[in-house]
């Protein structure tokens, strides 16, 4: 009786075929998860810096709203197509996700833009006539 005890417990320690088998498949959906779930997350980076560049100011919402079907990351080369697509496309679609600025907001040149930064962070009185006169000195009318 002993003999057949160690037999039996010998026969369920051992794995057999259907037992590394379904380990094997699942390492590989693991795997396959895990390439899926990199994919995605490299797709949203990018998806970010894009609509940042484009003007979107509400990227999280642009993200879930936007329709990354046609999007397929290369994981092996890291490119991502179809991502500029979904972009101009949310863009269209969705616009009041964009940045809504004024004129002047957006200063022409470097040193006018570091004035206008400047007086806008100080709220200096003289910060923002040094901003005013260089408009002035543009040929901008200033009331």
């Amino acid at each position: 009786i002993a003999k057949d005890v160690q037999f039996t417990l010998d026969l369920e320690e051992k794995p057999g075929i259907d037992t590394i088998g379904g380990r094997i498949d699942e390492v590989l959906s693991n795997h396959k998860k895990r390439e899926k779930n990199f994919e995605d997350v490299l797709i949203k980076l990018a998806f970010e810096k894009l609509a940042r560049e484009a003007g979107i100011e509400y990227v999280e919402d642009a993200y879930k709203l936007a329709d990354l079907s046609g999007v397929r990351a290369d994981l092996g080369t890291g490119k991502i197509e179809g991502l500029d697509k979904a972009v101009r496309e949310i863009i269209r679609t969705k616009g009041f996700l964009l940045r809504k600025e004024t004129p002047a907001e957006l200063p022409a040149d470097k040193r006018e833009r570091e004035l206008y930064e400047t007086a806008k962070r100080t709220q200096n009185e003289s910060d923002i006539q040094r901003y005013m006169e260089f408009r002035r000195s543009r040929g901008h009318r200033i009331c």
